[in-house]
């Protein structure tokens, strides 16, 4: 399976924070759910989405960002099928983990195990994206259920003492008092459970009995379906059977993964109210892998590999050399002097010495103007201005060395003088050109790896554009894949060319051109936290923050992202803090600027948990509140750009979704009719983008070829008419059509939330 760099980057989704380090998690559980569903494809066996990963493909086409595993469900046929091709299917470093092939683990699922152990070799940390820790999926069974209650109570009650049985022996051993129910059970089931083995043999016996009893309903004598452990032995009902009788494909991530066809049903019974977020946890610690880490440092006689605080992060800046702007003023120190005696000179009618320091007078000042245009861009308004002296002032020097060197005519002293006034002239304007456009302008330089990230800027960007006296810059940096040794190749890096994102007003520069160590600017803005501990990305050294932190007074590190308001019960977003807070750039920063009090209150804690008390004051010092991101009830300028053109008209999404197929078959078309209809009735009002979710057409046709084709007719009447567009409906383009679009109708897709982030209505059909 391939994943892009950009797969692996931080991003917010929800509101929450999801650093690279749980982006490999879900790269490496995805591998996995490649391989399974290889297999299922080839023996034609059915699964689904199941629990959270069903959540995360209705509602998120993804992940539930707060989640880091998969599960998925078979029926006991598929379940029984799978099993029986898996071992020779999966990969050989694959395991499979049950109650009779995994110690303590006492549960009725399965779970396919991309390795049995952490593993740190080479081979393995770069196929799975410098990821060492166990990646799994969960298989949940689900088994047909009695139609009469009392019968499936008789055997939930009879599985419920099975398993009872099985879990004392495996506790306590084996007596005579236990030996006798075991006689009762072989009896009551025909089956041998004594024997020789150990107590966890004898429990794993009793527990393939207990699942022998579930599996035992036929399908024709049931009309449901559960989960029975743990589930319907708690009492919970099962499900209609036909929910399960059919599958669809729905996008998850970079790939897409069966769910049932009328799925929002069935996410509804999973969960009430499914669209509405709730980031609860449940079922395992977060992340799952911090637990195996955790045991393997008990056992380790060494510190496992970790981004630690060490005193020297806060100590003062190092020294460094010259930059930019006192080179520039060593130039125009040199100059003044050569000037001086230029005018000497011209006071004395003793021109000798003139025809040596005038060719020095124009090199250096071309010199000059050169290192200007390398260090600040030649399409810098400034510094055209400046160049544009400095060529007058070459041109005023040259004219000079003419008439002195004019072999034809006596000297003309008071053609001469004048010409040396005159370069004395045009020297005065370049030197104040210089000091007026370059040495006293405030150097702001922003640093970005891309657009998404570029929004936590644009407010600080545009409020030192206001001020005259500034000069900003921009510089977009690549990010890149780092193998496990930590190494990564820039050198066939091209300059980005994606950068239509910078405000025109600013000067762009690329970050193969800029030297920041020269220009050393007054202020620079960084948003990468990293430097190099970011499990598997990089940028180029020389844009760290310990680099840069030296060349230039103040460092100031803004996140990129805007992040709900969480506190200390958001044990998720608390944890996810780790990745993104004890880091590099707000270690080395000069200033940490914050969306909030509360942001503000979070960061210190985690800071002085990582850094210790005696840093609280330092903190203090350096962690700032201040207005970075647009509130989400403001317009975009997209919309606002769209509405204009469209003479006020609202855009509304309506979004048909492919469980309503599995809901009404041929009737959907009716009802989608209908909706069309009222539509064109009010098209002087609005105007409508139709998108069909999930908008792979052959997903479509596989459900009910017959159906879709009548809605795809629908669909091309209306979409012919100037009111009516089609829209493409996928995971990279829905925050353009949220951000273009006034109000969202129709069925649930992950489009939803795009809306909701950006505060515009959103109405579900039924």
């Amino acid at each position: 399976m391939i994943f892009s760099t950009d797969f692996f980057r931080d991003e917010v989704r929800c509101g929450f924070y999801v650093p690279t380090a749980i982006k490999q998690v879900w790269a490496a559980e995805l591998m996995v759910l490649g391989e399974i569903d290889r297999i299922c494809r080839k023996y034609d066996i059915k699964y689904y989405a199941e629990w959270g990963t069903l959540l995360g493909a209705v509602r998120h086409g993804g992940f539930v960002p707060w989640d880091d595993d998969m599960d998925i469900g078979m029926l006991r046929k598929d379940y029984i099928r799978f099993r029986e091709v898996a071992e020779k299917e999966l990969p050989k470093e694959y395991v499979i983990h049950d109650y009779a092939s995994k110690d303590d683990h006492w549960m009725f699922l399965s779970r396919v195990v991309s390795r049995n152990q952490i593993c740190y070799e080479e081979e393995h940390l770069n196929k799975y994206h410098n990821f060492p820790y166990m990646a799994a999926i969960d298989i949940f069974v689900s088994d047909y259920l009695y139609r009469d209650e009392e019968k499936e109570k008789e055997r939930c009650d009879e599985i419920l003492y099975i398993l009872a049985v099985a879990d004392l022996i495996v506790q306590k051993g084996i007596d005579d008092n236990l030996k006798e129910i075991l006689k009762k059970l072989e009896i009551k089931y025909h089956t041998r459970l004594s024997g020789s083995g150990s107590a966890r043999d004898l429990g794993v016996r009793l527990y393939r009995l207990a699942e022998q009893q579930m599996a035992r309903v036929p399908e024709y004598e049931a009309d449901s379906i559960g989960q029975i452990f743990p589930w319907i032995l708690k009492g919970r009902k099962g499900v209609a059977k036909e929910y399960y009788a059919k599958t669809v494909r729905l996008p998850f991530e970079n790939t897409t993964i069966p769910v049932p066809a009328d799925y929002c049903t069935i996410t509804g019974k999973r969960y009430r109210n499914f669209l509405t977020i709730r980031k609860v946890w449940g079922g395992h610690g977060y992340p799952a892998f911090e637990g195996q880490r955790n045991a393997l440092q008990a056992i380790a006689d060494f510190k496992l590999p970790e981004y630690t605080f060490s005193p020297e992060m806060l100590a003062n800046k190092q020294p460094v050399d010259k930059g930019f702007k006192e080179i520039v003023k060593e130039y125009i120190g040199v100059l003044d002097g050569l000037m001086n005696g230029l005018k000497e000179n011209a006071a004395e009618n003793t021109w000798g010495e003139s025809l040596d320091i005038l060719p020095e007078c124009q090199q250096l000042a071309v010199d000059l103007g050169t290192l200007i245009e390398d260090i600040k861009g030649e399409n810098n308004q400034n510094v055209r201005e400046i160049v544009a002296c400095v060529e007058a002032y070459c041109e005023a020097v040259y004219e000079t060395y003419r008439l002195l060197t004019d072999m034809d005519n006596a000297l003309d002293h008071q053609k001469i003088g004048d010409s040396v006034v005159a370069s004395q002239n045009a020297y005065d304007v370049m030197r104040r050109a210089i000091d007026e456009r370059l040495l006293q302008k405030k150097v702001i330089l922003f640093i970005t790896t891309g657009s998404k990230q570029w929004n936590g800027f644009k407010n600080l960007c545009q409020s030192c554009m206001d001020d005259e006296n500034n000069e900003v810059y921009g510089v977009l940096v690549p990010v890149v894949f780092k193998d496990c040794a930590g190494n990564a190749d820039f050198s066939n890096i091209e300059q980005p060319e994606d950068n239509e994102f910078f405000p025109r007003e600013i000067e762009v520069r690329g970050w193969k051109d800029i030297d920041v160590s020269l220009l050393q600017p007054d202020i620079i803005y960084i948003q990468d936290p990293y430097d190099n501990v970011n499990p598997c990305l990089t940028i180029p050294p020389q844009f760290y923050s310990s680099n840069l932190r030296n060349y230039t007074a103040s460092l100031i590190y803004v996140p990129a992202f805007y992040v709900n308001e969480f506190g200390e019960e958001d044990t998720n977003d608390v944890y996810n803090m780790k990745h993104y807070v004890t880091a590099p750039a707000v270690m080395y920063a000069d200033y940490i600027l914050l969306q909030s009090e509360n942001t503000k209150k979070m960061y210190m804690e985690k800071l002085v948990e990582f850094a210790g008390e005696e840093a609280r004051e330092v903190w203090d010092g350096k962690l700032k509140v201040a207005k970075l991101y647009d509130e989400i009830t403001e317009l975009p300028a997209k919309t606002k750009e769209k509405n204009k053109d469209l003479n006020n008209k609202k855009t509304i999404v309506y979004c048909i979704g492919l469980n309503e197929l599995a809901q009404k078959g041929m009737i959907a078309v009716d009802t989608i009719r209908e909706k069309l209809e009222i539509f064109e009735e009010n098209r002087t009002r609005h105007n409508l983008m139709v998108g069909l979710y999930p908008p792979d057409l052959d997903t479509w046709k596989n459900a009910d070829g017959g159906v879709t084709q009548q809605i795809t007719k629908l669909l091309e009447k209306y979409t012919k008419q100037e009111w009516c567009e089609i829209c493409d409906i996928n995971y990279a383009n829905m925050k353009d059509i949220a951000e273009e679009s006034d109000a969202y109708y129709g069925s649930p897709s992950p489009l939803v939330l795009m809306f909701t982030a950006v505060g515009k209505p959103v109405m579900i059909a039924r």
